[in-house]
């Protein structure tokens, strides 16, 4: 049976909306319930190709059990939840909870997303990550594309193709030498070793917040350079590139992003709380009421006096000393104020002249 005959048959059911995306485990639509009138996602593998395999169909299988596990233990994890499963002929799907957003990808292309943004998205997304690891699932697979934003402005981690629990066998559904992944959100480690655990998402999520804080990634370069830079180059630090970037929020994302798995967050609490510490003692800092002799908002007009720039607390000082001028004048004139030597003279001048005068009579 071809995709198309499958959708016609499937119509009877669902009213086809619009394709949301594509991959290498199927294809991704939006769909109507028509016996629920509600919106729903609707995934689809077509199995009966050369192209999929036995661990193809078993890692489809495992993403419903994974995703409907996680569910029913966290309800209010934002993840999507499952409805339905089923095979026909070739094909199998599941449908799913759908909600209305933008993937994060594209949010961080247009470049115009805030740091508070930013850091509340990094810190929900780790609290996902604390609960999938405290059930022993890993992602594998955290990257942009797989965040949806919804209308909120809550994040929701989708795509759990290539979920799997922490313990589980990998040989048993992965071929050897196969590292599963996007290479540009791999940690050093998995690229080395093709192993994962819990510190290969954390280190996925260190990219992203990089991304997120930068605008810039490296999907535009090679494999071999991409893989080089992740495992022996010094990344660049972010407020290289945004010079406003507070350092406490650069310190929480670089260590998050260092080459040693033993040097950075041991798992998703830390660097949560790390982030959440930080972020509030920059909050605090902005807070801080300015310095008027550093705050530009405090600096007067130009002073006609002394042809100098004065800080308002100058100013008051000066309209003080300026209050006491005329006291001290005042005084330093009748403390220096000269004898008068020629008042007396002309005095006794004319006293001279009236005795005199007298004295003829």
């Amino acid at each position: 049976m071809k995709e198309k005959d499958l959708i016609s048959r499937l119509e009877e059911d669902y009213e086809f909306i619009k394709l949301l995306g594509k991959g290498g485990s199927g294809k991704v639509f939006q769909v109507k319930n028509k016996l629920l009138q509600r919106m729903e996602a609707l995934k689809l593998l077509n199995v009966g190709g050369n192209d999929f395999s036995e661990e193809t169909i078993a890692r489809f299988r495992r993403e419903t059990q994974v995703l409907a596990s996680m569910k029913r233990n966290s309800r209010d994890l934002p993840i999507p939840e499952i409805y339905e499963v089923k095979k026909r002929d070739d094909f199998l799907y599941y449908t799913m909870e759908y909600f209305s957003g933008r993937s994060l990808n594209d949010i961080i292309k247009e470049k115009k997303l805030t740091i508070d943004q930013t850091i509340q998205t990094v810190i929900q997304l780790t609290q996902v990550l604390e609960v999938l690891h405290s059930n022993e699932i890993i992602h594998r697979d955290i990257k942009p594309e797989n965040i949806i934003i919804d209308e909120e402005g809550k994040p929701w981690l989708v795509d759990f193709g290539l979920a799997k629990p922490v313990m589980s066998n990998e040989t048993s559904i992965t071929k050897p030498g196969l590292i599963l992944g996007t290479l540009h959100y791999m940690s050093p480690e998995q690229i080395v070793t093709g192993l994962t655990d819990q510190s290969s998402d954390l280190y996925s999520l260190a990219v992203v917040f990089y991304e997120m804080l930068t605008s810039q990634s490296n999907e535009d370069e090679s494999e071999r350079t991409v893989m080089s830079k992740i495992v022996f180059q010094q990344i660049t630090s972010p407020s290289q590139i945004v010079s406003a970037l507070d350092q406490r929020i650069e310190e929480v994302c670089m260590t998050a992003l260092r080459k040693s798995q033993e040097k950075r967050y041991p798992n998703a609490r830390s660097f949560r709380e790390a982030l959440e510490k930080a972020w509030q003692e920059t909050q605090s800092s902005n807070t801080i009421p300015p310095d008027p002799k550093r705050d530009p908002k405090a600096i007067s007009s130009l002073d006609a006096d002394t042809n100098t720039f004065q800080t308002a607390e100058d100013k008051i000082d000066r309209k003080e000393e300026k209050e006491e001028e005329p006291q001290l004048e005042k005084y330093s004139l009748e403390e220096e104020k000269p004898f008068p030597w020629a008042a007396v003279t002309l005095l006794t001048v004319l006293l001279s002249m009236i005795l005199y005068v007298l004295s003829r009579m």
